[in-house]
């Protein structure tokens, strides 16, 4: 029998006709990055690139891309808080991708960076692998993990082995090998796999404060971690009195001006750098057509406010009841912290340089 949530707590149309003329800007603008991602990833790989060092940077950037998508899905829902885990891993793939093609992709440190981030995504890989090892039905221990797991695993065992077998033949080849000796060892001394090669740097706030980033870090990593280890709990109060708590609303459309110009923000630097990378023919076509328009989108996108709410009922926990108590009307927002990019430039990606 279908149930209806509480208005206080979820009113999915409300939200989206308060944030309508903010989500038919924003949408078709992610959208689009997307589609232009998409269609730069696409050309990387035509011809094929020689080596399989540069998917250290395809990869992650096919990621990032993957995770604009999901973010655009849900500003199209009025649902922006709930694409901040998105946000956060799109700043590690973003940093990734600096960190490893900080120089070209002719020098040692690109490859030595990029092979030791595919040495690490295979050896998690592997461990991922024998984890499901265990759930063999033809040993006692798997037969009792079936029998209590409610997700079943829909590979089988001798597929399971089969990738084992090609994960661990990829590591014993060079330069492979090399990287994965060098990385055991950083491995046992607690070292991620960027710390590879001389000054890398020892953690990810390091790698952020270096790569100019570390207020991204300090937001979209710290801050937005819990979004992800759901300990985010000060967001979700809204006001706290003795025997009385205010709950925050789900699709809360406050934070969709914020989200967008992150998402934004990180999408563009991936694409920048990667045509740097391996498109350096496009990058002055990118950088005088395809970004100013994109920065003027997101300043008409700023530009634009929310429909005030009239006050409606809002979910409160007073002593041990649910009650509902009026909602006042919607004040001003607090000021993004990543204002929109500046309306007549747009920086270069960090540690690059930028062809007139």
């Amino acid at each position: 029998m279908p149930t209806t949530a509480p208005p206080g707590l979820l009113d999915r149309d409300l939200s989206k006709a308060e944030a309508r003329q903010a989500i038919d800007l924003a949408v078709p603008l992610l959208t689009e990055i997307v589609n232009q991602g998409l269609a730069v990833l696409a050309r990387c790989f035509a011809p094929p690139i020689q080596g399989d060092v540069h998917m250290a940077v395809l990869l992650p950037f096919h990621h990032l891309l993957e995770m604009l998508d999901g973010v655009q899905l849900l500003v199209g829902e009025a649902a922006p808080s709930a694409a901040r885990p998105q946000l956060r891993s799109m700043l590690e793939a973003l940093l990734y991708i600096e960190h490893i093609t900080e120089t070209g992709p002719d020098t040692l440190q690109y490859a030595i960076r990029g092979y030791a981030y595919l040495v690490a995504r295979t050896r998690d890989a592997l461990k991922a692998l024998r984890a499901l090892r265990r759930y063999d039905a033809a040993t006692p221990e798997g037969q009792d993990l079936i029998a209590r797991s409610v997700v079943k695993v829909d590979r089988s065992i001798e597929d399971i082995d089969r990738n084992i077998a090609h994960l661990e033949a990829r590591l014993v080849k060079t330069p492979w090998s090399d990287v994965d000796s060098s990385r055991q060892a950083l491995h046992r001394s607690k070292g991620p796999w960027y710390c590879l090669g001389t000054g890398t740097p020892s953690n990810l706030g390091n790698l952020a404060d270096r790569l100019g980033r570390s207020v991204y870090y300090d937001v979209l990593y710290r801050d937005y971690s819990g979004a992800v280890h759901a300990a985010d709990t000060s967001r979700q109060v809204i006001a706290h009195a003795p025997g009385r708590v205010e709950i925050r609303q789900l699709r809360d459309p406050d934070e969709l001006h914020n989200v967008v110009c992150i998402a934004v923000d990180l999408a563009l630097g991936a694409i920048e750098r990667v045509l740097l990378t391996y498109r350096p023919q496009e990058q002055r076509v990118h950088k005088l057509w395809y970004l100013p328009e994109s920065v003027a989108r997101v300043w008409q996108l700023q530009s634009v406010t929310l429909e005030p709410r009239a006050a409606q009922p809002r979910a409160h926990r007073d002593g041990a009841r649910m009650n509902h108590a009026p909602v006042p009307a919607r004040r001003n927002r607090t000021p993004t912290p990543f204002p929109a990019p500046a309306r007549d430039a747009w920086t270069a990606p960090r540690g690059a340089r930028v062809s007139d």
